[in-house]
């Protein structure tokens, strides 16, 4: 019989269907001398509900099927190994005749352009499909002149014949941590002609990442003199082999400080410089002169950033900081207003300066001379008052021995004061939008030709400078009108005003905000007994709508911002409401509360001050609205 038949036999038996006995003939056993009744017959199956066993024969025939279909599985289960084993060494065959190399310099410095060289060869036999070359780039090394630096670069190769060979190259630059290892690597993905999947070969390039093409370091002075003339270094070489150009140092200087000068003019500001060429190992210096007023004993820092500008891409290449101290001064000089070093001025405010002053040396000091100059749009230079000689075209005053006898001779450990009286302007200028954020600014020194022995200096002095900020000035105008066309709204009802009957108003809250910008603005006012609100707004209220509490009556207006010169050179912020008012007998004969007083609350950005502002009540004489007699607002029997 065939092995078809056999399992074709062997799985198709259902039950109530067994095979034919005759081909799998039963076995007989002899009795036993113990048995007396004759064997009965056994059935063919065994089941739980018989509790009988099948005959010895029926396991007899699934053994032998069993047996034969193993022997079928095994065969084909030879040929797929003997098949996957050769397909294996084909493949293996194939993966050897890829050639993959990677070249760059092992050895490089942070900021130097260097290249990189990917050569790949198909040496086999057959036709690769698809292939892409894959190189991923450590952290901070990215190809030169990039606009978008990525750590992975893609190459799509297309198909590549037996013998096809080609050299991908790229210019890369270190960014970055110096003194690293880093690892290049490349890949060759490719398929295969007649194969599944896809396969690859890889090749790495370690290089070590050096110290900056560029070194450079500060050189200033460790302490200074408040107000005294300083200077520091800045020194730069370069450590390639070839020459580099547009290199750029920029600087920057602590709060404070006034710049007075430099050995090599920068090209940008105060503070920028760039390189046309520096040659291999050549070394250049910059010299930079300024001063810093301070209190004694405080900390100020320095820094500068080296950059090279290669391909129109900015490779930075080193940052470093240093810090400068202040000494105690020979003399003592401080600034008050006010009796407070930390005054918010208003305008039409009076101020009053003090200058206090103490002789530190351990000598006289004569000829002493205070000067101080006025900076600043808002001092009112016509209600200046003082002892002192004011220059109007300096904007200086200025105490010596003629007005100020005790300044002929500062004994050791002497103190005194001088001091001015001055108005704030009224009126906040409000001419472009570069009028914002006013201060006031006194920059007061005092200086004696007398100088301590074995002194390098010329003079002794000392400076000191205090700037006042100005709060800026807001204002909440607020009427009613009953005739609103501009607003779009109607208004229905009469005038007079007339006990059980109902008039329409609308509401204006006008902002006008001056020099500076303000924040978390908060308008809230009630409405009195009698006046309902409608729901009816419009105006320039901004993005949050006002709201309005049925149960207390409580208008609120929520604006996140108001900038400076809003209402000025910008449009004012406005809200306008509808309201609607019945009058009662105990209001006859006079006018009516349309809206209580309210208040506006906001915080000055500039200051850091919060502003609170009253909003005056409004009433139905309604004197903004033109169209409304003085005495239509007066309620009528």
């Amino acid at each position: 019989m065939a092995l078809d038949d056999i399992e074709k036999r062997l799985y198709n038996m259902k039950e109530g269907n067994p095979l034919e006995e005759e081909e799998f003939p039963k076995p007989t056993f002899p009795p036993t001398e113990e048995e007396e009744e004759p064997q009965k017959e056994v059935p063919r199956y065994y089941s739980k509900e018989t509790k009988e066993r099948p005959p010895i024969n029926f396991y007899q025939k699934n053994k032998k099927s069993n047996t034969i279909l193993y022997i079928v599985i095994a065969v084909l289960f030879a040929g797929l190994v003997i098949e996957g084993y050769f397909l294996a060494q084909k493949v293996s065959t194939q993966k050897t005749g890829i050639q993959l190399d990677i070249k760059a310099q092992e050895n490089i410095l942070l900021g130097e352009a260097f290249d990189l060289e990917v050569s790949y060869k198909n040496d086999s036999a057959n036709l690769l499909q698809d292939a892409i070359l894959l190189i991923e780039l450590p952290d901070n090394i990215q190809v030169l002149g990039s606009d978008n630096p990525t750590k992975l670069l893609k190459r799509d190769l297309g198909n590549l014949g037996t013998g096809t060979a080609n050299i991908e190259k790229y210019t890369l630059v270190a960014m970055g941590t110096p003194n690293r290892i880093a690892n290049i690597k490349a890949t060759l993905q490719y398929g295969i002609v007649g194969f599944t999947g896809r396969f690859e070969k890889t090749q790495n390039q370690t290089i070590t990442v050096g110290g900056p093409i560029v070194d450079f370091n500060i050189s200033v002075p460790q302490k200074i003199v408040s107000g005294e003339e300083f200077s520091f270094k800045v020194n730069f070489i370069n450590n390639s082999t070839k020459p580099l150009s547009n290199l750029r140092i920029q600087l920057f200087y602590p709060l404070g400080f006034n710049y007075t000068g430099a050995s090599i003019e920068p090209v940008e500001g105060n503070n920028m410089w760039v390189w046309g060429t520096l040659n291999p190992q050549e070394t250049q210096e910059i010299t930079i002169r300024g001063t810093i007023i301070g209190e004694a004993g405080s900390f100020y820092e320095i820094g500068a950033n080296v950059n090279l500008i290669s391909e129109n891409q900015i490779i930075a290449l080193d940052k470093k900081t240093a810090m400068v101290s202040i000494l105690e001064s020979p003399l003592n000089l401080s600034i008050y207003v006010n009796n407070s070093k930390d005054y918010i001025a208003k305008s039409a405010e009076a101020l009053e300066y003090r200058i206090d002053y103490e002789n530190n040396t351990d000598i006289a000091l004569s000829e002493v001379v205070i000067k101080a100059d006025l900076e600043g749009q808002m001092f009112n230079l016509a209600s200046l008052s003082t002892n002192g000689y004011f220059d109007s075209l300096k904007k200086e005053i200025i105490w010596n021995g003629g007005n100020t006898p005790q300044l002929k001779l500062l004994n050791k450990g002497d103190k005194g004061s001088v001091s001015f009286k001055i108005y704030t302007a009224g009126d906040y200028p409000a001419r472009s939008f570069n009028d914002k954020n006013l201060y006031l600014k006194v920059k007061a020194s005092i200086e004696s030709p007398s100088v301590p022995p074995n002194s390098s200096l010329k003079s002794t002095m000392a400076v000191s400078e205090l700037t006042t900020k100005v709060a800026s000035k807001t204002e909440v105008q607020a009427y009613a009108l009953f005739r609103d066309a501009k607003s779009g709204i109607v208004n229905k009802g009469t005038l007079p005003l007339k006990v059980g009957k109902s008039t329409n108003f609308t509401v204006h809250w006008k902002i006008i905000n001056y020099n500076n910008d303000l924040a978390d603005v908060r308008i809230t006012a009630t409405l009195p007994q009698g006046v309902g609100w409608t729901g009816v707004i419009a105006g320039n209220y901004g993005d949050l709508q006002p709201q309005y509490n049925e149960r207390t009556s409580e208008i609120t207006w929520n604006l996140k911002s108001v900038p400076a010169f809003t209402g000025i050179l910008l449009p004012a912020k406005e809200l306008i409401f509808q309201i609607v008012a019945t009058p009662s007998s105990n209001q006859v004969d006079r006018y009516m509360d349309l809206v209580s007083e309210g208040v506006l609350k906001a915080t000055d950005t500039y200051t850091g001050q919060e502003i609170n502002i009253k909003i005056p009540a409004i009433t139905s004489q309604l004197s903004a609205d033109p169209t409304v007699g003085k005495e239509e607002g007066i309620v009528q029997p």
